[in-house]
């Protein structure tokens, strides 16, 4: 693992790069705590085998997500429903 710090339009961001089992992972967040449990979720997600992210999914699929994870806390329940 490959620890550094970045900054962006004024702001510091720590990073964390690695390899695992193939894949790249690139962490970033504001502060070494916050880094510290993103990777340590990550790595729990990993030693638990479930999928960060799949190659595979359609987008029909990946716009359901997208518009639960994204769109709905954004706009009114109206709005949403419309969609």
């Amino acid at each position: 693992m490959k620890y550094s710090i970045k900054y962006k339009n004024g702001k510091k961001y720590y990073r964390c790069h690695w390899y695992e089992n193939g894949k790249e992972y690139d962490l970033t967040a504001l502060s070494k705590a916050k880094l510290n449990e993103k990777v340590e979720t990550t790595k729990q997600r990993i030693r638990e085998g479930l999928t960060l992210n799949n190659p595979n999914i359609t987008v029909a699929a990946w716009a359901e997500i997208w518009l639960e994870t994204y769109k709905k806390p954004m706009v009114v329940e109206k709005s949403y429903n419309k969609l």
